[in-house]
């Protein structure tokens, strides 16, 4: 203040504060007060005094208390920026809590419910699809690498999945994990599957450190109706579906469609139903029999499960066993069934009844159960039969690990069970395997028996496994046998076992029985065999076999 030579004026300017602390106080006798009339008087004389104070000032100084009001109206501005810019930046931070995925950054489930049927409206010209892609068996690869990389995976596909979006004028997000969801418009039904393989096939690798990770595409679609209002909640559930439908059959894409969603409902029923069709018996075994064909003589049969539930009604196997499989339940459906037969079996044997082998199928999820063996020896411990009576029979996939079988099959054989390879060479069957696993009998797939009238090939094939097997002493049964064309041509090879809807269909309980009474008397040649050779084996490796068939030669 140098430049203000006059001390009275440098005392009008001092007086500044004053004058807006008083025309801020002044504002107050506008409000009701104990004493009005007083208040107003003493106001009132302030203020003009104020005003008074105020044009000396402006008529002395005008320049400075125009940069004093500038400055004002220019921080008053500021913090009007700062306000907005502060609204600016919450509106942006909730947007992305509300609809952006924090890991990834692309939009989330909510963001594609609420803008979807925008986009769809606003382009109704165009036909759209609904996509939920996810990777096959991503928890498996979250275990076995850990967050960090599962997150890279994840990172790495939501780039995929948006790229290749916004190549076909698309909308993707992120709905959660490894689930995706995509809008995209779309010409033809087949050109769309068409583009899904290329990216399936494009994108299927993905780096780590000196090895490529194989990630498998599954992608589910619902083909949205053009021109009518879309409950996209719906879409998205039928698009999930599909995508499930399509990790159950192995199939990359699936095209949503009112069945699947019946399918779905009856596992879900499947599933919640399963404890209590247990307690209340609602499981039923029923028995195929197997037969010498050429003496057409009975030498066992095969248990089923059937089950006739209340609620859901009369279902196959086909429709309950792998749904069993992959919630553990099959664990205590394969030991009801198998406690089942040792009953059947020990009430016959007591009352001098005939008895004969019967297989029971396991799962192969039992080989991964520490405690199998040991629950198969304590359950055959209540039950008085002789050894033999009972064949386990696993599919031939149930393998994958040699040297778990081997151990496992040895000790069961050593419970008295016979052993016994299912759907023989349908799977990844190898002569290791022969050699390795322990195995009393071998049951051919009927896949043989589609051409084997007709290929020569395929009478060459089996000629060999027959004479492979009994090198070995393994019997050779073979099932789905249904015409006598097909019988003629599996003894002319040299199997002479079969089960099949020509020797009879699988039967209820009774029916059985009556079955075995009637057979009772009937001379058999080589049906006891089946069972005694085979329990002859206990114990003995395939090596081990082959090595007293030499000796008996």
């Amino acid at each position: 203040m140098k430049f203000i030579k006059n001390k009275a004026q440098r005392k009008q300017i001092y007086s500044l504060p004053s004058v807006f602390s008083a025309i801020f106080l002044s504002s107050f006798s506008f409000f009701p007060q104990v004493n009005q009339t007083e208040e107003k008087t003493v106001h009132t004389a302030y203020f003009e005094t104020m005003i008074s104070e105020m044009k000396s000032i402006f008529s002395a100084q005008p320049k400075i208390v125009f940069i004093l009001l500038a400055l004002t109206i220019c921080i008053f501005s500021l913090l009007l920026i700062i306000y907005f810019m502060f609204l600016r930046e919450e509106k942006h931070h909730f947007f992305k809590i509300a609809y952006i995925d924090e890991l990834t950054g692309m939009h989330n489930l909510h963001w594609f419910e609420e803008n979807v049927p925008k986009i769809i409206a606003r382009e109704h010209e165009k036909k759209f699809a609904v996509l939920s892609a996810n990777i096959n068996r991503f928890d498996i690869i979250r275990n076995c690498y850990g967050e960090e990389t599962s997150n890279n995976i994840l990172n790495y596909c939501a780039r995929i999945v948006g790229e290749e979006c916004r190549s076909h004028n698309g909308y993707a997000a992120r709905a959660n994990s490894d689930y995706f969801l995509c809008l995209i418009p779309y010409q033809e039904k087949e050109f769309l599957k068409k583009d899904l393989e290329g990216i399936e096939k494009k994108y299927e690798g993905f780096s780590i450190k000196s090895q490529t990770l194989i990630l498998k595409w599954t992608f589910g679609i619902c083909l949205l109706p053009q021109n009518c209002a879309i409950d996209i909640k719906k879409a998205i559930n039928a698009a999930t579906v599909a995508r499930k439908e399509a990790d159950v059959n192995f199939s990359p894409i699936v095209f949503f469609n009112e069945q699947m969603l019946a399918q779905i409902n009856l596992r879900e029923s499947i599933r919640n139903f399963q404890e209590q069709a247990l307690q209340q018996q609602e499981f039923e075994v029923y028995f195929q029999p197997k037969y010498h064909m050429k003496d057409q003589s009975l030498v066992g049969a095969e248990a089923l499960i059937r089950w006739n539930s209340k609620e859901i009604g009369f279902l196959s196997p086909a429709q309950f066993i792998p749904i069993f499989e992959n919630n553990g339940f099959i664990l205590k459906l394969d030991f009801f069934v198998l406690k089942t037969v040792l009953s059947f079996l020990e009430k016959r044997e007591k009352a001098g009844k005939r008895i004969v082998p019967i297989s029971v199928n396991q799962s192969r999820v039992h080989l991964n159960d520490e405690k199998y063996v040991e629950d198969l020896r304590k359950l055959f411990l209540k039950f008085d039969l002789p050894t033999g009576m009972i064949e386990l029979e696993l599919t031939e996939t149930a393998f994958s690990d040699i040297q778990n079988a081997q151990k496992i099959m040895n000790e069961i054989r050593q419970l008295g069970f016979l052993t016994s390879i299912d759907d023989f060479g349908a799977g990844y069957s190898s002569l290791l395997m022969l050699n390795a696993v322990p195995i009393d009998i071998l049951k051919l797939d009927r896949f043989f028996l589609t051409d084997s009238c007709d290929s020569e090939r395929t009478r060459e094939i089996l000629s060999h496994i027959v004479s492979m097997a009994n090198a070995l002493n393994i019997r050779i049964i073979c099932e789905g046998v249904e015409t006598n064309s097909q019988a003629e041509f599996l003894m002319s090879v040299g199997c002479n076992f079969a089960q099949g809807y020509l020797y009879g269909k699988p039967m209820p309980q009774k029916d059985f029985e009556q079955l075995l009474d009637q057979t009772s008397n009937l001379m058999v040649n080589d049906s006891d065999s089946f069972a005694i050779k085979a329990s002859d084996m206990i114990g003995m490796t395939a090596s081990e076999q082959i090595a007293i068939q030499i000796i008996n030669l």
